[in-house]
């Protein structure tokens, strides 16, 4: 009722005052845990989970909230750790795997991060956003084709997201320093696809507007195949 009221300091102490009498019960302590989350209390958030956990280990929803805790708290390898084990409970949690793959790629392993992302993108409901982070991890390692591809999917998905537009054109930049040449291409491969892809979706007025305006990845496009014929 006190959290209810948004009276979260009062529910804070009522709850710290219950979980201290004994027998202490998880669901108790996974509330406490949510309203120390709230407040920015990650320390204490992740303490209240820990108990939670120790008398409920399957409880998938407070080990995803303590990975998120960890993961403002820094604690990313924990994070890690703490989302695998949610997931494991519930592969289909689109929510938990989103977070894994964001802890990987502050790890480093953005491998990973990418297998984590394809599991979202085809799970379906954050679709558009999982292309974005799959552009994102794929122009880190330096892999413009599926880079372009998966900004190209999310814009069409979403064709609002700025992000996409904005990541587009920075890959159309790099790829007009350095395009692939040789029909045999790994990355050849991938953009000749791509381009037709985009010019059966012109009729799609910003994502052509877009592509056309300013040159880069257009011209690029343009040029590409010029070079193709």
């Amino acid at each position: 009722l006190l959290h209810r009221k948004a009276d979260v300091a009062g529910a804070i102490e009522a709850l710290e005052a219950a979980c201290s009498r004994p027998p202490p019960k998880a669901s108790l302590l996974h509330a406490l845990g949510r309203l120390h989350y709230r407040v920015g209390s990650f320390a204490r958030s992740i303490r209240a989970f820990d108990k939670a956990i120790e008398i409920e280990p399957g409880r998938g929803e407070t080990l995803y909230l303590r990975g998120l805790a960890q993961f403002h708290a820094g604690r990313t390898r924990d994070a890690i750790e703490s989302f695998e084990r949610a997931a494991e409970l519930d592969p289909a949690n689109v929510i938990t795997c989103y977070h894994l793959a964001m802890a990987h790629a502050r790890a480093g392993n953005l491998r990973k991060s990418i297998r984590c992302l394809d599991r979202v993108a085809a799970l379906g409901s954050e679709a558009a956003v999982a292309h974005y982070q799959l552009g994102v991890a794929h122009y880190a390692l330096g892999e413009m084709g599926e880079a372009a591809l998966h900004f190209t999917r999310s814009i069409e998905m979403d064709p609002a997201d700025e992000r996409s537009r904005r990541m587009f054109e920075m890959v159309g930049t790099r790829l007009d320093r350095t395009r692939p040449r040789e029909r045999g291409s790994p990355v050849g491969r991938v953009l000749r696809p791509l381009r037709a892809n985009l010019v059966a979706k012109v009729a799609l007025v910003t994502v052509a507007a877009f592509v056309v305006a300013g040159g880069g990845l257009g011209a690029w496009l343009v040029r590409s195949a010029e070079d193709d014929d």
